[in-house]
């Protein structure tokens, strides 16, 4: 009598799946992964906020809208006032002398910084805040180059 082999035509077993491999789990169904996931997650009241617009909150939105104006106001004026002083072309030529004073106290070289400062000052009635740098503040200052196309200003 001759054996059948699973894999001859006509065979009664099909042939076996492969195992799968040893480092993935075996899960039984899909119910435990969604019952094991619910275990895990905590419950949707838990990410709830209490609105802002809840009772107790009340004074401190009231508290928060009085002050906002007066915050902003302040913060206004001190922006005002700070560029007022910095803004192109807003200093009168008799200022120019102090500016320039500053803006060549930490230089070596005072003499010429002064110098060119009070030209650069006269014309574009202007000098960046600081002993250097800031230029971009005064477009004029900043801009004006020499004939080589280095800065004109300090």
């Amino acid at each position: 009598m001759a054996e059948t082999s699973p894999h001859m035509v006509g065979a009664s077993t099909p042939p076996a799946s492969p195992p799968p491999p040893p480092h993935v789990p075996k899960l039984a169904s899909a119910g435990l992964v969604a019952a094991r996931l619910a275990r895990t997650r905590k419950p949707r009241s838990f990410h709830k906020r209490t609105p802002l617009t809840a009772p107790h909150h009340l004074p401190l939105l009231v508290a928060m809208a009085a002050r906002l104006p007066c915050t902003l106001l302040l913060v206004l004026l001190l922006t005002l006032s700070f560029t007022e002083s910095v803004r192109s072309g807003s200093l009168k030529p008799s200022e120019c002398k102090n500016k320039c004073d500053f803006r060549c106290s930490a230089t070596s070289h005072k003499k010429p910084c002064i110098f060119y400062c009070n030209k650069c000052c006269a014309t574009c009635l202007c000098v960046p805040p600081g002993t250097h740098g800031n230029k971009e503040v005064c477009p004029c200052y900043n801009n004006w180059k020499t004939k080589e196309g280095g800065p004109k200003c300090p």
